[in-house]
């Protein structure tokens, strides 16, 4: 399976052939997750009707999603809601502890290289406008 087809000019557009193993292994990994989910759902309480428990996947594959961009824990998902982003003055990506110094992973957030995102506009409007700014 190729993420961007069209750079070899020689390739064949349709030859998919590795395609297949990966949706094979996603299906035998859908049906194990529906099996085990229905059983425990059917020998505990039984809330879940039949035809839903085979998207029981979807929140766990979200919490995976959002787990690789942000934190395993949801008190670090606020950058997601909320937040005032500013540009970053150095342009660099900050290290654990030099964001700690700005406020910590509950405060600052910085998805890219030019970007901060603060929780609070106090602390963004600090940032912006002081050279040394240590909240």
């Amino acid at each position: 399976m190729t993420l961007f087809r069209g750079t070899d000019l020689r390739e064949d557009p349709w030859d998919n052939q590795d395609d297949y193993i990966i949706y094979g292994i996603g299906t035998i990994i859908w049906v194990v997750w529906t099996f085990i989910f229905h059983f425990i759902d059917h020998f505990t309480f039984n809330f879940v009707p039949w035809y839903i428990e085979p998207f029981s996947i979807i929140f766990p594959i979200m919490y995976i999603m959002i787990a690789e961009e942000y934190s395993k824990n949801p008190i670090n998902w606020w950058p997601m809601f909320c937040g005032t982003k500013v540009k970053n003055k150095t342009e660099k990506i900050y290290t654990d502890d030099e964001l700690h110094l700005l406020g910590g992973r509950l405060n600052v957030y910085q998805p890219d290289y030019k970007t901060l995102t603060f929780r609070r506009k106090v602390d963004a409007f600090k940032y912006t406008m002081f050279n040394d700014y240590r909240p």
